[in-house]
């Protein structure tokens, strides 16, 4: 329903919407806002641990490419490309559960913006955001 009111909305960007619902999934477009992409720096308030503008699930600016946020086991929490470009159309994104690393290549699960992949505290939060395009 989200991405019905986000069609009828903008007409001239009816069938890019279209699309990212496809490939995003209409929770993510809706909680995105459209075709600005999310960034954040998140903190952990029991070890310290930072990363800095990791992108939001499934993210993307003007480009149409899509990101999302995976915890690697070298690199930590970083923003990895999920292959897929809304203009272009491609599969549901929102279905995958690991994407490569963009430092190193290793397949890395996505991350669930709630635990610290250094110490498993529950204590990490956002403290910096950016809108990006």
């Amino acid at each position: 329903m989200g991405c019905l009111r986000a069609i009828m909305a903008d007409s001239e960007r009816t069938e890019s919407l279209m699309r990212a619902c496809a490939v995003v999934g209409e929770d993510h477009l809706i909680r995105m806002g459209g075709v600005m992409g999310k960034a954040a720096g998140y903190t952990c308030a029991e070890c310290g641990y930072r990363a800095d503008f990791v992108v939001d699930d499934f993210s993307y600016g003007f480009s149409g490419n899509v990101l999302t946020p995976v915890v690697c086991a070298e690199h930590g929490i970083v923003s990895a490309s999920t292959g897929i470009n809304v203009i272009h159309g491609g599969p549901p994104a929102h279905r995958k559960r690991k994407f490569p690393c963009p430092e190193c290549g290793v397949i890395s699960p996505r991350w669930n913006r709630k635990s610290c992949p250094k110490c498993g505290s529950d204590r990490i939060g956002s403290d910096t955001v950016i809108m990006f395009d």
